[in-house]
């Protein structure tokens, strides 16, 4: 479905910072996939001291280091009230390892340390020196489609509060904790998850996000025209070959 309306704005925040994964390819796929639909799209950048754009209609956070998280932790709860107001309402929001780890509630570093996280989801993380490293696939079972597929390094390990919804259920890998079998968790539409090379490797996963935002601003009729998705699925099978 065309849509001959003002850019779908994808905002991306601090993109210098937390993007040690090469995360941004979570922006592009979804800039990609609105274009391939005849979907404007216009990418919003910000970083520490920048206003929080309160026009975005999706937001994507990466993953960095403990040294980065600190930096952002203190820039992130400033804008804590606003997102959280924004995901009440329905903003769509992914945020990876890192980013993940700082919607929570606290991430302790494995110094010790107390970073603070904005608590916009009912996770709280705790460092362990052995890293959960490799491919993770996951069936997805708080939305409808299927598996998801990307790859975990991480030391954090997360543990969700009572009734809080992991993403999926870890079919190969470590997950949030390797313990539980639970990866990442979902709020309203506010996912956080360890896996990185997520939207490219699952297509599905990025059409939810964009038909969330699509929804929330034109309404429930909006549908996304299929596309030819051989190469994409092609890389999920390889994931999970791998």
């Amino acid at each position: 479905m065309a849509h001959e309306r003002e850019p779908l704005l994808i905002a991306h925040l601090y993109p210098d910072l937390l993007n040690t994964y090469g995360d941004r390819a979570n922006v592009l796929a979804l800039v990609q996939r609105a274009a391939w639909r005849g979907i404007p799209t216009r990418t919003l950048t910000a970083t520490v001291d920048d206003p929080f754009p309160r026009e975005a209609e999706i937001v994507c956070i990466g993953g960095g280091e403990d040294g980065s998280q600190v930096v952002v932790s203190a820039d992130l709860v400033r804008h804590r009230d606003t997102l959280q107001e924004l995901v009440a309402e329905g903003l769509p929001l992914l945020a990876v390892c890192g980013g993940y780890q700082l919607l929570g509630t606290e991430y302790v570093t494995g110094s010790g340390r107390s970073i603070r996280g904005i608590g916009l989801v009912e996770a709280r993380t705790v460092w362990e020196s052995r890293r959960s490293v490799g491919n993770v696939t996951l069936c997805c079972n708080a939305l409808p489609i299927g598996t998801i597929v990307g790859f975990e390094n991480h030391g954090g390990r997360t543990y969700l509060s009572p009734g809080a919804q992991p993403l999926g259920r870890v079919l190969h890998g470590k997950g949030n904790n390797g313990r539980d079998r639970s990866e990442g968790i979902i709020q309203n539409h506010c996912i956080g998850t360890y896996l990185h090379g997520l939207l490219p490797k699952n297509p599905q996963l990025a059409d939810w996000l964009l038909l969330v935002a699509l929804r929330r601003r034109d309404g429930p009729q909006v549908t996304l025209q299929t596309l030819d998705d051989r190469l994409e699925w092609a890389a999920h099978r390889a994931a999970m070959r791998a």
